[in-house]
């Protein structure tokens, strides 16, 4: 999710339909496009941070390896992943 997102947030991806933030509203022009898709990209990237911060955690034996525990790391990482989503399209509604 980083590495896909650093495209995003730098402006190399012109306008497409296979890969960006595709929000109807970043069609409507290539301003919504990059401003759309640079915000995105921020917000992933910090959700990606966070995710790997986790993941090393886990790895490290930081966080118990239990199932109840496992279940709450991925409902965990479930809001992280959602949460760009949804900033990304509240932002969206703003332009």
């Amino acid at each position: 999710m980083f590495i896909v997102s650093v495209p995003l947030v730098m402006g190399w991806i012109k306008m497409n339909r296979w890969y960006g933030i595709r929000l109807p509203k970043s069609f409507k022009s290539n301003e919504n496009w990059y401003r759309i898709n640079k915000v995105g990209g921020w917000w992933m990237i910090c959700a990606s941070i966070v995710l790997m911060y986790i993941g090393s955690l886990q790895y490290l034996g930081v966080i118990p390896s239990d199932m109840q525990t496992f279940i709450i790391v991925q409902a965990v990482n479930l809001i992280i992943v959602i949460i760009p989503l949804i900033a990304v399209t509240i932002y969206s509604r703003r332009l």
